[in-house]
């Protein structure tokens, strides 16, 4: 009788569960209940894989981006400026030391020519670099840039 006992209060507390009073489960509620998030409303996120980053990447806002793209541009044409008295393409560039270019940040024409601040990846600061040379080292860079940065004067579209 002692024992019946034990089992009434255990059932009473929500500690066991008897056998005969468990209900089949149908599948689609046992898939509907594994899915469900813990706490309503909270979104569980996927384990992240590897050694934890000391600083957490933060999206750029595309403003920002343009904002620092030129200001780091004026701070390689001052230093040009600064060492040369005139604006100089970088001698030793990425090229030279086989690196990968990754984005043409400006142009602008200088004695009758073209200069462009490329930036190579894995680098901050980008380096002069003349039209002539960029044809000669990496002409699809070029070709990508001229494409997003193609203007039309007044407007006008050519017609076909």
């Amino acid at each position: 009788m002692g024992r019946r006992n034990l089992k009434a209060q255990l059932l009473l507390n929500g500690r066991a569960s008897p056998a005969k009073n468990m209900q089949p489960v149908s599948a689609a509620s046992a898939t509907s209940a594994a899915a469900a998030p813990s706490i309503a409303g909270e979104r569980t996120l996927p384990r992240r894989r590897g050694r934890p980053r000391k600083n957490q990447l933060n999206p750029v806002v595309m403003g920002e981006e343009s904002v620092y793209n030129t200001n780091v541009t004026i701070k390689v044409m001052l230093r040009s400026v600064k060492e040369h008295k005139k604006l100089v393409a970088t001698v030793n560039n990425g090229f030279a030391r086989g690196l990968k270019p990754d984005i043409i940040l400006a142009a602008f024409p200088y004695e009758n020519d073209l200069m462009f601040a490329l930036k190579f990846k894995n680098r901050k600061l980008p380096e002069l670099i003349t039209a002539q040379q960029l044809k000669k080292l990496d002409i699809s860079l070029l070709i990508q840039y001229y494409v997003i940065n193609l203007r039309y004067p007044h407007n006008e579209r050519p017609t076909m």
